[in-house]
């Protein structure tokens, strides 16, 4: 739930590093097939002192669920409680965005990514307060297992830890303007004992 109105334009979402990073050469071809196959809205400073990606956040998640919330809070002053999480044994969340798109459509995962390539169906579409908005996160070419990215369309493994500089990998939900920071989530690799297996937290 966000807490005031904003456009679906206004909200976005990608990684944030705080130094420069160690690029393989085959890195630039790789953000081109992404944002040619994958996230048409994806923009990309990998190059910068410090290095972002970022897409609309409605454009961009695996899954997006809308629901209209009725429920309000006790006090004013306060935000209205959430409903229950509707994935509390890691369920697949279903796409359902009728709540949320301006003529109540419902779309599929790339039809929903086609609509709101356009800029101007993002900024039509309000994100108000009495609306709670559930999302699916994964990445399909980070192997964390073997520590890899995977390009499988093209036959390509990268190892991560040829170029890993002990960086957190953070992924950020922000405002457009970067004035706001709605929530995050980091992974940071962890040194285990010998034998055991790779931590992420």
């Amino acid at each position: 739930r966000f807490k005031r109105q904003w456009t679906a334009d206004d909200i976005m979402w990608g990684n944030e590093f705080d130094t420069k990073l160690n690029l393989p050469t085959m890195a630039g071809a790789a953000l081109k097939f992404i944002q040619h196959t994958i996230d048409p809205c994806l923009e990309a400073d990998l190059h910068a002192d410090r290095p972002w990606t970022r897409s609309p956040l409605i454009a961009t998640m695996n899954t997006v669920s809308i629901e209209n919330s009725p429920v309000q809070a006790l006090n004013p002053s306060e935000p209205a409680p959430l409903p229950p999480w509707p994935s509390p044994n890691a369920e697949h969340i279903p796409e359902n965005t009728a709540a949320g798109i301006p003529q109540n459509h419902h779309l599929e995962v790339n039809e929903r990514r086609k609509y709101f390539k356009d800029p101007e169906h993002r900024k039509g579409c309000v994100v108000s307060p009495n609306q709670v908005y559930n999302f699916d996160f994964f990445n399909p070419f980070l192997d964390f297992e073997n520590m890899q990215i995977k390009f499988p369309a093209v036959h390509l493994n990268i190892n991560i830890m040829k170029y890993y500089n002990g960086e957190p990998l953070r992924y950020a939900c922000k405002s457009r303007d970067h004035a706001t920071s709605f929530f995050l989530v980091q992974f940071e690799l962890k040194e285990c004992a010998v034998g055991s297996s790779p931590h992420k937290a």
